[in-house]
């Protein structure tokens, strides 16, 4: 993210698929560059506990109605 991506201190930042592992390392290391932080999630249970380890990421709109629109069109 910040090499290849170039991120820089106070941007922000769209994380897909927060709740995993490596979702969550990038959401802790933008929020160490102060970067405003917006993830994706695939159920309201993950976004629950993403809002309760990182209570300062948002959760754009799209991201039930997206998920699940991506869910039917695939073979996941």
């Amino acid at each position: 993210m910040i090499v290849r991506g170039r991120m820089r201190n106070g941007e922000s930042v769209l994380i897909h698929s927060g709740s995993g592992g490596v979702g969550q390392a990038a959401i802790a290391i933008a929020l160490s560059m102060n970067c405003k932080v917006f993830t994706t999630v695939g159920s309201s249970e993950k976004k629950e506990f993403l809002m309760k380890q990182f209570p300062q990421v948002m959760f754009p709109r799209f991201t039930f109605p997206y998920v699940n629109n991506w869910k039917s069109k695939t073979d996941f």
